[in-house]
């Protein structure tokens, strides 16, 4: 029977890795250690659902200016935040993606090769079959919700390049819509950018 790791165990593997910090993020991402139980009660309070959970790790981040994160390397630095392995088209790991766990649309990326999280999604065809709009989330709390099912902007100048082919793009509402707009302007042009239908209540 397999011994079991402790906690001890896992942050030193954690710190190894941070050491090593290898070509293949993956290998950075993989022995960082789970959320806490008290995390993901409240992951899931959110509604972030179980298939989400599976793709999210948790470990304290420095968030510096700009798109940027790193993992701490201390006990006493950085904030909880959880870590997520953004894979390009092939299943390959492309970078880090970090979001603070006290205000989830502060979020970065550690490398800076990925500009979306799921952004691997937009060289599947099928993701535009019959130029269906991809869907974009304010922050990972709502892409959680949907089973990582669509985006979340990371970097916007990246995102906007990145963006810029697809046939159409699904806000949270109208709002989002809006903000979207002005974030990915001049590459996405406004009416690609649409936001769900409302449904009218009945008298």
């Amino acid at each position: 029977m397999p011994a079991t790791l402790t906690d001890d165990t896992r942050r030193a593997l954690a710190v190894a890795a941070l050491d090593r910090r290898p070509p293949d993020p993956e290998c950075s991402w993989l022995p960082l250690p789970l959320p806490t139980l008290y995390q993901l009660t409240e992951l899931r309070a959110r509604g972030a659902t179980e298939w989400s959970l599976r793709e999210v790790k948790a470990w304290p981040c420095v968030f510096g200016s700009g798109s940027f994160f790193r993992l701490a390397r201390h006990a006493d630095e950085g904030q909880p935040a959880f870590i997520t392995l953004v894979r390009d088209e092939w299943e390959c790991g492309l970078d880090l993606v970090a979001w603070s766990a006290g205000d989830p649309r502060k979020i970065a990326r550690r490398d800076g090769a990925a500009a979306l999280l799921g952004e691997g999604a937009l060289g599947n065809p099928a993701t535009f079959a019959y130029r269906r709009p991809v869907r974009v989330f304010r922050d990972p709390l709502g892409w959680l919700r949907a089973d990582r099912n669509g985006l979340v902007i990371v970097d916007s100048v990246g995102a906007a390049l990145r963006l810029a082919d697809a046939p159409g793009i699904m806000a949270e509402d109208a709002e989002h819509a809006r903000d979207l707009a002005a974030m990915l302007a001049p590459h996405v042009p406004a009416e690609r950018i649409v936001a769900p239908r409302t449904t009218p209540r009945a008298p």
